[in-house]
């Protein structure tokens, strides 16, 4: 499965037919201008730029290169300020892989609300992560976190509350997830701030945050 962040989208025909429908703006003209985008579509585009102005910016992320999604028109839509980004995840989406799409490597998840299945919690027992499977669909209560940087990569590092049907809830690490409808996620960006993570004796990633202007963690 792969995510592509503000760049082309080869549009399917279920995708074009749910385009029409749909409300772009700033970063469609990205889209409007790409040769993957039928003329049909682009006075469409043009007409939503016009209407929200340049003061919203969003754009809209297709899976593409999956043989078992291509065609179904599953993306994700994000909109993005200078200190916030606010994503739409659909079902069937992995919630790491998404999250990790958006290349963010210092930023912090404050909220996120939705629905999940296959979900993979876990617990840290102070030598290894003991896993459970919580298959649902639940709910998502909480969601917290943060975007850094490991050997390079983005990383995305989450923690979650989820509801089951009878009332009770669970909660832990959050190892894997499928999105189960929708997922609502708000993200603020860490300025100034590099988020590293570098392996340590017990075999956990440690954060060592540091400012980006000022001496690297010791």
């Amino acid at each position: 499965m792969k995510f592509l962040h503000h760049e082309p989208i080869r549009l399917s025909d279920v995708f074009l037919q749910l385009l029409q429908s749909l409300p772009l703006a700033k970063d469609s003209r990205n889209l409007a201008q790409s040769a993957y985008i039928p003329a049909l579509i682009e006075p469409i585009l043009q007409r939503e730029l016009a209407r929200h102005g340049d003061s919203s910016r969003i754009s809209v992320d297709c899976i593409l290169d999956d043989d078992k999604h291509r065609g179904e028109g599953v993306f994700m839509y994000v909109a993005e300020t200078d200190h916030d980004i606010v994503v739409r995840l659909e079902d069937g989406e992995d919630v790491h892989a998404s999250l990790q799409s958006l290349g963010l490597t210092a930023g912090a998840v404050v909220a996120g609300i939705g629905m999940l299945r296959e979900v993979t919690l876990a617990f840290w027992n102070g030598s290894e992560y003991v896993e459970h499977l919580v298959k649902g669909p639940v709910e998502l209560l909480s969601l917290q976190g943060n975007l850094s940087r490991k050997e390079g990569d983005p990383f995305v590092h989450l923690h979650a509350v989820l509801g089951r049907e009878d009332g009770t809830v669970v909660g832990g690490h959050l190892m894997k997830a499928t999105v189960h409808e929708t997922n609502e996620i708000v993200i603020r960006k860490l300025l100034g701030v590099v988020m590293e993570r570098r392996e340590e004796p017990s075999g956990l990633f440690g954060l060592y945050p540091h400012s980006s202007s000022g001496s690297s963690a010791p």
